[in-house]
């Protein structure tokens, strides 16, 4: 991409006390500060002071991370930002927040921990990127969208226009502000099976909670990773964990639970995720779940839940029937 801008990806790197080919990694290393600094050379190198809103438009779809590629999987806007927020706190330094104000919703990205703010043109590379996402996933031209950008100055038009959104100079953070009301509008790119992949791998590729520090949780995070297995057991997960079945055992009970119990939940969440937002089969999400026929499952939902999958997915379909 820095190519397209005439811009030197080995120029930058070396401006940014980095190795020369530090951007031909797929993913480099790189700690907040060292980041941070990659932006800076990014905006000593180039010459073109939309160099930053030019980048975010032009990331390339086919290498989306998956916490973006579950965004365009999900059935409405306001399902996609919320897995951007949930997904991104989990597995990156980065934070997006979305707060209402009245008929408007703020998005904005935050970096707790950083040793100052984050350089102007990763700001506006990350709200271009973020902008050029929702018209995508949305295929609307959201120009009611209002961005404010940290960059000082007086002439914010070369950016309106870059943009074609309303643009503000010199906020004390980036923000991207849309309708409230875009929170329902339906993704163009909704992909449930996409979904079904994508949200279990992505739960999993969350660190681990110790399981000194919370044995509950850590049972959780191994199941969602495990949960296709058609022989999880107890002493699968604690052999996961690096503790004895008997250790592991004792820790749950003193929490008030026990694994069955826990395998029972995260099941029956999962369940409920894929007959509500995807178009899998019983046979499908069976598999899924672990269950080694539909006919075993079948009977498990009904235990979990007082009613069959089928009958669960029907009233989901027909909120409203029966009400007058």
């Amino acid at each position: 991409m820095l190519d397209e801008l005439g811009i030197s990806a080995a120029a930058v790197a070396c401006q940014a006390g980095q190795p020369a080919d530090l951007l031909a990694a797929q993913r480099p290393e790189l700690t907040v500060d060292d980041y941070f600094r990659l932006w800076d050379a990014i905006a000593a190198t180039s010459s073109d002071p939309l160099a930053g809103v030019r980048l975010g438009a032009r990331y390339p779809v086919h290498t989306l991370e998956p916490v973006f590629l579950a965004c365009l999987g999900s059935q409405t806007l306001g399902d996609g930002l919320a897995r951007i927020a949930r997904y991104k706190s989990m597995l990156t330094p980065e934070v997006l927040t979305i707060q209402r104000h009245g008929q408007r919703i703020e998005l904005s990205y935050d970096w707790p921990g950083a040793s100052r703010q984050p350089p102007p043109l990763l700001v506006e590379a990350e709200l271009s990127f973020l902008l050029h996402l929702v018209r995508r996933a949305t295929r609307r031209p959201m120009r009611h969208a209002r961005i404010g950008l940290t960059r000082r100055g007086d002439d914010a038009w070369p950016y309106a226009r870059e943009l074609e959104a309303d643009v503000r100079l010199g906020c004390p953070v980036g923000r991207l502000d849309l309708a409230a009301s875009d929170l329902v509008l339906p993704l163009a790119t909704f992909n449930a099976a996409l979904l079904a992949a994508l949200d279990p791998a992505l739960e999993a590729a969350q660190p681990a909670t110790p399981v000194t520090a919370d044995p509950v949780a850590a049972v959780r995070h191994v199941l969602r990773r495990r949960l296709g297995d058609f022989d999880i057991s107890l002493s699968k997960v604690a052999a996961d964990l690096g503790v004895s079945p008997r250790t592991l055992q004792r820790q749950l009970t003193a929490r008030g639970t026990r694994f069955a119990l826990i395998l029972r939940e995260v099941r029956t969440d999962r369940a409920q995720f894929y007959l509500h937002r995807t178009s899998l089969s019983i046979r499908e999400i069976a598999f899924l779940l672990g269950f080694d026929t539909p006919a075993s499952f079948y009977r498990a939902f009904a235990d979990w839940t007082g009613q069959t999958p089928g009958t669960f997915r029907d009233r989901l379909a027909r909120p409203h029937q029966g009400k007058g």
